[in-house]
């Protein structure tokens, strides 16, 4: 499968929908609703975002204490990744896919702006999409969009969907697991 769509329901109101679409070496996704505020109003939350976990990943990254991360783990890492010795990539340690809140970075780093919730969200539509960095070529995620509080507390779970790279390969579907079986 490329592409698939599911319907986005928030107590039997359908809000929106959520659209996945394989790439090269990832997946992109998106949800999609006509209004993100009236949406957020409706479900009386303040912020949208995802939450995903890998599951499987025969190289997993190292932390930010050079240790292999244990699986399954929240993707981005909480705090970061050490991307080699002294180098580290950082995000706001939320535990959400999209950076909530901007952040300091200390010594040798990387903090990628572009991976903030607002450079990927419309008036119409929250963005996502990710590829593999691994060179196992074999790692599974799971990604679901959720609601937040204001306190960047997880309000709401909605959908979710999973994907994964083996052998180069890109296979995406319909997650039926919840993030509460992993957080």
């Amino acid at each position: 499968m490329d592409t698939f769509t599911s319907r986005v329901y928030y107590k039997d109101k359908r809000i929106g929908d959520l659209v996945v679409s394989r790439t090269k070496l990832g997946v992109k996704a998106q949800f999609n609703t006509l209004d993100i505020q009236a949406t957020l109003e409706d479900i009386g939350a303040s912020y949208l975002n995802w939450v995903q976990i890998c599951v499987k990943n025969s190289s997993p990254p190292l932390d930010l204490y050079d240790k292999p991360v244990k699986i399954p783990y929240i993707d981005p890492y909480p705090e970061g990744y050490a991307l080699d010795p002294k180098f580290y990539y950082w995000n706001d340690g939320l535990g959400y896919y999209w950076d909530i809140r901007n952040i300091a970075t200390e010594g040798n780093g990387y903090y990628d702006i572009s991976r903030t919730l607002k450079n990927n969200l419309t008036d119409t539509a929250l963005l996502f999409r990710d590829e593999s960095h691994s060179t196992a070529e074999n790692i599974e995620f799971k990604t679901w969009l959720v609601a937040l509080d204001a306190d960047h507390r997880l309000k709401e779970v909605f959908n979710g969907f999973m994907w994964s790279v083996k052998n180069s390969q890109v296979t995406i579907d319909i997650c039926r697991d919840t993030v509460h079986d992993y957080i």
